[in-house]
């Protein structure tokens, strides 16, 4: 009788239990504050890599145009800057570096032909050479990415997310990347350059991908020597410890997130490609430290607007585009799910985090000298 009586106990307790429901809504009904970072005349275009710590102190880092920005996240008034050379002793072979990450007290920068340097501030710490031909990678042919594709595991020890496709496809008229066969998505390496591994798992979208441009701009967050993948067109979420697939999750949504391969759109003798206004792309992934939470930011859909512009760069600001942003728990379940538009003459540029907050640029700019964020407290999502 006694058992008995515990199980009823135990069945009322579990049927009482009840999920919490996912928080829905628009993204700046949560953000209850403003960042600024204020432009001097030298600063253009501001590209955010995150918050890193430079002999103790935080600071904003972005990078665009060779030249590194560090902004005080707290005033944002920018702090200093590391610009690097286009020629002579600091500059790097091939150019524009093909990656030029900023970590704490240092930075790394991938040359298009393979060089590997690591420096602080107009010091070379240290020059090798990445051998990407082993992967099956030209990184003279390949596309440049505004995500963190390197991150540290450990000391000395690097991770880097790849990306086959080769833009020389879009005028040989082959196809970008075998989608069948590639799999050195991540791969390890060390301080002089050496391979430590290299993956072998398969994308989980089939061969109508290959003429994809971004189809391999992967997303990743590391943590304790596990990493956690996300690629543009699909919710499967890889972990991976050494180069080695563990466990594979697919991440929720409540609005329905539908992925499409881009079209060939020809005209004349050259081609480009597409992607269809409806068609979805996961542009970044998150884990905050502070709340042990991640994000997961999507754009849904678009609606294009005027085409016919004398200056093709116009063309950018003529869309209308509409973003998801998705929380997640510390088990990757769907805490929240945020909708943020960006309407023709706007544009989404900039998403990072900082101290337990979400920062987004706002879609509206008040000033040239002021660029504003959405400040939304993560806290609040937090079970």
């Amino acid at each position: 009788m006694k058992k008995l009586f515990q199980l009823i106990l135990l069945i009322i307790s579990f049927s009482c239990t009840k999920e919490k429901p996912v928080i829905q809504g628009s993204l700046e009904d949560f953000a209850k504050e403003t960042f600024v970072i204020h432009r001097d005349e030298r600063t253009g275009y501001i590209g955010i890599q995150g918050v890193i710590n430079q002999e103790g102190k935080p600071l904003i880092s972005a990078y665009w145009n060779y030249k590194f920005s560090f902004f005080d996240p707290k005033t944002g008034q920018k702090s200093h800057e590391i610009e690097i050379p286009k020629e002579g002793p600091l500059s790097i072979r091939g150019g524009l570096p093909q990656e030029a990450q900023g970590f704490d007290d240092f930075f790394i920068l991938l040359g298009r032909l393979n060089d590997l340097q690591f420096r602080k501030g107009n010091e070379i710490l240290n020059s090798t050479l990445l051998n990407f031909d082993t992967l099956g990678i030209n990184l003279q042919n390949s596309m440049s990415s505004h995500k963190q594709k390197i991150t540290e595991i450990s000391h000395g020890i690097f991770e880097i997310s790849n990306n086959p496709f080769d833009l020389m496809a879009l005028s040989n008229r082959t196809i970008g990347f075998d989608v069948e066969n590639f799999g050195a998505w991540i791969s390890q390496f060390d301080q002089d350059g050496n391979w430590i591994c290299i993956s072998d798992f398969r994308a989980p979208f089939d061969e109508s991908y290959s003429e994809t441009v971004d189809a391999g701009d992967l997303m990743r967050i590391t943590s304790d020597g596990v990493s956690w993948t996300l690629f543009p067109f699909s919710d499967s979420l890889y972990r991976t410890e050494n180069c080695q697939v563990t466990q594979t999750i697919t991440l929720e949504s409540i609005s329905p997130i539908r992925y499409f391969p881009s079209k060939e759109v020809s005209n004349g003798a050259s081609r480009t490609w597409v992607r269809p206004d409806d068609a979805a792309i996961n542009l970044y992934l998150f884990d905050d430290p502070t709340t042990g939470l991640k994000i997961r930011f999507t754009l849904l859909e678009k609606k294009s607007g005027e085409s016919d512009f004398a200056d093709p760069r116009m063309s950018m600001f003529s869309d209308e585009k509409h973003y998801l942003v998705m929380i997640y728990d510390l088990e990757w379940k769907l805490a929240a799910e945020l909708k943020m538009n960006f309407g023709e003459g706007t544009r989404f540029e900039n998403i990072f985090l900082m101290d337990g907050y979400l920062l987004i640029n706002k879609p509206e700019q008040k000033s040239e000298d002021e660029y504003e964020f959405y400040k939304i407290d993560l806290s609040q999502f937090r079970n």
